[in-house]
């Protein structure tokens, strides 16, 4: 593991908090793995705290919104939609998933398509997706 200046061991938690303190940072935590995006470069910080820098990002980043599915109350489970808005530079949508994973999960549904995914939550709270395009925005 690597350590800082005085010798303390850094945490994943440790680097995410230092990367969100730069004006323009853009980043995810999936597990152990910290995806981003900074001055329309791609990068991944992997399990042993390797930094990978993508190439440039070109483009507008893919945008979406939430659509709650059930209407009935008092149940026990909860279909949602993320729909996204269709690019208008030419990429396409590669992806669309929770970064919730152990409280969001991803269901095959007629109205999946490549820009909807449908998704259940069981549990109260703030869920994240994350949109990928072809020209490596999320």
């Amino acid at each position: 593991m690597e350590k800082d200046k005085v010798g303390k061991e850094l945490s994943k938690e440790d680097i995410e908090n230092t990367l969100n303190e730069l004006e323009g940072m853009d980043i995810d935590n999936t597990g152990n793995i910290i995806d981003g995006e900074y001055k329309n470069h791609s990068f991944e910080i992997d399990e042993e705290n390797n930094v990978i820098v993508g190439r440039k990002i070109e483009g507008e980043k893919p945008t979406g919104v939430v659509k709650i599915i059930t209407r009935e109350e008092a149940v026990e489970t909860v279909k949602i939609q993320v729909l996204v808005d269709n690019p208008k530079d030419g990429s396409t949508i590669e992806s669309i998933e929770a970064l919730n994973k152990e409280k969001v999960v991803k269901i095959e549904d007629g109205q999946n398509g490549m820009l909807s995914q449908m998704f259940e939550v069981s549990d109260n709270g703030y869920f994240t997706f994350r949109i990928k395009s072809s020209n490596r925005k999320k």
